[in-house]
């Protein structure tokens, strides 16, 4: 495998997960509190029938209600890319 194809790769996963974590924050401005709110009213993260894209998003749901219960005042944004490592 080359470097560009596992920097595609990676990037790609990125955005998956970028992706699946900022899909409720629907507002630049949202805060952690607000996100969490949302999450609540929408229920679980949305199954894509992959097992390991599914795991995937969980855990990064899971990082991002902890995170945010901990910094309510936080931007929701920023709270996803800390939690994905950005």
């Amino acid at each position: 495998m080359t470097i560009a194809s596992r920097a595609f790769g990676a990037a790609f996963a990125c955005v998956l997960l970028a992706s699946s974590a900022s899909a409720q924050v629907t507002d630049p401005e949202m805060s952690c509190a607000d996100y969490l709110k949302t999450a609540a009213s929408t229920g679980g993260t949305p199954k894509t029938g992959d097992a390991a894209m599914d795991k995937m998003a969980a855990d990064v749901d899971a990082k991002m209600k902890t995170f945010c219960t901990a910094n309510p005042k936080v931007k929701a944004m920023d709270a996803a890319m800390k939690v994905m490592g950005g």
